[in-house]
């Protein structure tokens, strides 16, 4: 629910900021009250005032975009450049002329190489995967009919890198909310809506380095498909969906989209009383706080939720303002505790100011504090942050437990275009740094340390296997990166193979 009423006070205090050159102050009013639930209207209007702040005010990350449709995207555009902003880039777009996909791809001469785009969004839906099967066929002929189509779209992938060091995003299908043979589609495989999914599950088979696919089926679902599914705005303008599911479009594709220029947040700041459990510790005891009961099993799901973050890549961190002898005793003795000590990179719980916590955190883990998401239920504390630190995203945890998650997984924070085996260990390796850091301060000089480590180094060409963990790398080392330049597993193995070319040329 949104009030116009004071949605429009907001704005126009916003606009007022804007024509009195205070540019920043109104971008951060305006990042802040617009949600990717606004109707079309509220997401015009977010789009048209960000345009009028001049780009160099905001110092936003570049990003070369094209993206290739099969429908009118012009306002998708428009709320997509405001979006992306809030995630710290700034960028220029490239569209095709309407429905001239394969067109403008084969075109090797034409203005979408010119235009050297780093990311290239294939932008279709539903009516794009098309199948020739008839009713009763088998499944190896349905399975056989998706993959028919998916190499429609896969064959223009390498036509695409071969051409272009660019990430290619590529939409599955969206879902219809009609059906030929309304319920019984779900019960044989030859029906429309089954090949349709069928073509979603095995399009991930086809997918390589430098191709993520985007969920619009996901954000159909999300925002309901009766509304999605506005076959007016397809007839009259050629939108594959609702214009009031712009926002949420754009808001996702943004988060991905940056997620691929590098930034993605890597840490996770909690706090422990009425945010990992119920209940204050230190009144109430390990047995007194609320986890796992019938009045704790929000706190537990939510600890599960975390640990599932904690094993993908997302570090856990702890800065609460308790007896570390009590907290450490919790996540040791408590039954039905998920979240173990092992699973924290590092644990702050002392009466210190959160501020100055926070920064020790950072300096342990050596990371940047935009890096770093803080998850607190006290909004005194989570103003302290925002104030004195800024860098560090603040999630606005809302009262009720039961909608934790929900706060967090709808900011987006640790959106990837890539997985590697490294990242479902990164905790680890962040709790062994934190060890080295320690045992460290046992010698005089860095080089009795070193040897200490008794390390070995492995030399040799990046091969696919450490592809994703090499553009990692590189992409949050910034010292001695004066550039701040970001580039995606597309661009770098093009840098490899020019590389090793150079070599075959001038090395006998």
């Amino acid at each position: 629910f949104v009030n116009r009423k004071t949605q429009t006070v907001k704005l126009r205090s916003i606009k007022k900021n804007i024509q009195s050159g205070h540019y920043l102050e109104a971008f951060n009013a305006l990042s802040c009250i617009s949600e990717p639930e606004h109707d079309f209207t509220l997401q015009s209007k977010y789009a048209q005032l960000f345009q009028s702040i001049p780009q160099e005010a905001l110092k936003l990350v570049k990003l070369r975009l094209a993206i290739l449709a099969t429908s009118t995207v012009d306002h998708l555009i428009d709320v997509l450049k405001f979006w992306l902003a809030k995630k710290g880039v700034r960028v220029e777009i490239f569209s095709s002329k309407f429905d001239t996909i394969h067109q403008t791809i084969l075109d090797q001469n034409g203005p979408l190489y010119d235009f050297t785009p780093e990311f290239v969004w294939i932008f279709s839906h539903y009516r794009d995967v098309t199948f020739s099967v008839p009713s009763g066929a088998t499944l190896a002929k349905c399975d056989d009919a998706a993959n028919e189509a998916i190499k429609k779209f896969s064959e223009l992938w390498d036509i695409l890198h071969k051409n272009l060091p660019c990430h290619i995003l590529q939409n599955n299908a969206d879902l219809p909310n009609s059906r030929v043979f309304g319920n019984l589609e779900g019960s044989v495989p030859w029906s429309n809506t089954n090949l349709l999914r069928r073509f979603n599950l095995n399009l991930p088979s086809a997918i390589r380095s430098g191709v993520t696919i985007f969920d619009m089926d996901y954000l159909s679902s999300l925002f309901g498909k009766n509304y999605w599914n506005d076959t007016r705005y397809w007839y009259h303008s050629k939108h594959a969906f609702s214009l009031d599911a712009l926002g949420l479009v754009a808001s996702q594709a943004g988060s991905l989209i940056a997620a691929g220029k590098g930034t993605s947040k890597k840490c996770l700041v909690l706090d422990l009383d009425n945010t990992l459990w119920g209940g204050v510790i230190g009144d109430d005891g390990i047995n007194g706080i609320q986890l796992g009961n019938e009045e704790g099993e929000a706190f537990l799901q939510f600890q599960l939720y975390l640990l599932a973050l904690k094993n993908r890549g997302i570090l856990l961190t702890i800065c609460s303002k308790n007896e570390e002898d009590i907290v450490r005793d919790a996540f040791l003795n408590h039954p039905d505790m998920p979240i173990r000590l092992d699973d924290i990179a590092v644990l702050k719980a002392n009466w210190r100011n959160k501020v100055d916590n926070i920064k020790d955190i950072a300096a342990t883990l050596h990371i940047g504090l935009d890096s770093m998401v803080f998850v607190d239920d006290n909004p005194i504390e989570r103003q302290l942050i925002r104030e004195f630190l800024p860098e560090v995203t603040v999630v606005d945890l809302p009262e009720d437990p039961t909608a934790f998650i929900e706060a967090i997984d709808r900011g987006a924070f640790f959106e990837t275009i890539a997985f590697s085996n490294e990242d479902s260990n990164r905790n680890q390796l962040y709790k062994q740094n934190t060890t080295r850091s320690e045992h460290q301060k046992q010698f005089s000089n860095i080089d009795d340390f070193l040897r200490s480590l008794d390390m070995e180094s492995e030399v040799g060409l990046v091969c696919d296997f450490y592809l994703s963990r090499f553009v990692q790398l590189i992409n949050k080392s910034n010292q001695f990166h004066l550039t701040t330049t970001r580039n995606t597993e597309t661009q770098v193995q093009a840098m490899i193979d020019d590389i090793v070319q150079f070599l075959e040329c001038w090395i006998p």
